[in-house]
């Protein structure tokens, strides 16, 4: 909700002023108001354009106007503040700690399935996978911005790129304990594990430099 702030200033203010501001100042409508019997006569310039709108808005249009800058004005600063790596420590958005926390993650789903016979279902083991996408890795994704901005595009990409290779593996797993394909499952969880370990190793060495 904090996020679609911005947003919704910006929409009400443009709401507002249409509502009132919908139509022409004089200065516009006289001008219509010639072209329409063939006189030439020229385009208002913005500023009278803008009085006009004013005066016949009145505070209700410039209410609106004021929502509209405010909302915009919001919306650029949470823009640069993400950009710029702001809040890139937090430790809801740390890669680091969630890396560690899908490795200890993936290691329970394995050992849950790990006698797993073929052809059977795993229900838990893809609800916890599921727990793992939205609860770890969205979160981590969706701090990428702040990645970048903390390291920079080259190093991000270091333990970033085995981190995606991670979260696809997980992604087959869950695709093959829905198909009855425990062997599968398995090694795909070991293949995330390794991913994950590769870009945790690559993640701490870009913390220690």
């Amino acid at each position: 909700m904090r996020s679609a702030g911005p947003l919704l200033i910006l929409t009400a203010g443009v709401m507002l002023a249409g509502l009132f501001g919908a139509r022409n100042g004089a200065d516009f409508a006289a001008h219509r108001a010639d072209q329409a019997a063939g006189i030439a006569s020229p385009l208002p310039d913005p500023g009278q354009r803008l009085r006009g709108w004013l005066h016949v808005g009145g505070i209700g249009w410039g209410a609106g106007i004021g929502l509209i800058v405010l909302g915009a004005g919001l919306a650029r600063r949470r823009q640069a503040g993400e950009a710029s790596g702001e809040g890139a420590h937090d430790a809801t958005h740390d890669m680091g700690e969630g890396l560690k926390e899908l490795l200890g993650r993936t290691d329970v789903i394995a050992k849950q399935i790990a006698e797993l016979p073929m052809d059977e279902d795993a229900p838990e083991a893809r609800e916890a996978l599921d727990a793992i996408s939205f609860e770890v890795i969205t979160p981590l994704v969706d701090a990428r911005g702040r990645f970048i901005a903390r390291h920079g595009l080259a190093v991000f990409t270091e333990y970033f790129s085995p981190f995606s290779a991670g979260e696809r593996q997980l992604a087959r797993a869950w695709s093959a304990l829905t198909d009855g394909h425990a062997a599968v499952a398995r090694a795909s969880l070991a293949n995330a594990r390794r991913s994950f370990t590769q870009a945790l190793d690559a993640w701490e060495k870009a913390e220690a430099t």
